[in-house]
């Protein structure tokens, strides 16, 4: 009797034994292939047919393709907001200018006139034509006092780092009052540039002084002068 309930414990010790160790390969393996590591499953997967309930299998198998899946979709996910991102930012981007009919007063009779044709605001590196009745905005980029870009675009997405330029004739009674240069700086640091002008009456270009723009200030430059377009280059920030 003493001999038959040793032997029907026994029994249960190892069917208990054997199922923990197939459960213990198994939760090992679910770990192990949630981080991606192979570590062996074609033997592992073996064993542990043999050794756990066909609904634990079952259920590892489900896991791992799900797991798949959700890495699929995270992958996409992430694809279309880095997209949708490019796109914004493309989409903000402004290089050219839509053709148009340049009008200015000149007197009360007299007017120029000339049609402007699709062009890049920034003819060159960093240089910049502007006409009357435009108005620019410029995002910039600078890094240890030296420009590292500067580009066009439709609105201000970056007031920190965004130049605003506006550029109009003033006209009263069909005559040139005066032609106004509005300049914002955005920057901590003193900003300078140079300007250029064509102006009606004169076919070259005459340099023009500019009054530096202190830190988070707007500058109103002014002219008697009937101004075609003007040039601003040589762009510098000083703690000045």
């Amino acid at each position: 009797m003493n001999i038959r309930i040793f032997e029907l414990k026994n029994r249960h010790f190892q069917r208990t034994e054997k199922k923990t160790c197939g459960n213990t390969v198994y939760k090992l393996w679910l770990g192990l292939s949630s981080l991606g590591k192979s570590c062996g499953f074609s033997k592992v997967s073996f064993y542990l047919e043999r050794s756990v309930p066909r609904h634990a299998t079952a259920h590892k198998r489900w896991h791992c393709k799900t797991f798949k899946t959700n890495i699929v979709k995270n992958k996409i996910t992430l694809i279309i907001f880095l997209i949708s991102i490019g796109i914004s930012f493309g989409q903000n981007e402004k290089p050219n200018r839509e053709p148009f009919v340049l009008k200015l007063a000149v007197d009360s009779v007299n007017y120029y006139q000339q049609e402007i044709q699709k062009s890049p605001y920034f003819v060159k590196d960093n240089i910049l034509q502007i006409f009357p009745s435009e108005k620019i905005n410029i995002e910039v980029e600078i890094e240890n006092d030296s420009i590292i870009s500067m580009k066009t675009v439709e609105k201000v997405e970056f007031p920190e780092k965004t130049i605003t330029i506006d550029f109009k004739q003033e006209v009263k009674d069909r005559k040139s009052e005066m032609m106004m240069l509005t300049v914002k700086n955005p920057f901590d640091k003193t900003m300078t540039y140079d300007a250029r002008m064509f102006i009606v009456g004169r076919e070259e270009l005459l340099k023009t002084s500019i009054i530096p723009i202190r830190p988070k200030l707007t500058n109103f430059e002014m002219w008697n002068d009937v101004i075609i377009t003007l040039i601003l280059d040589n762009w510098e920030w000083t703690a000045k």
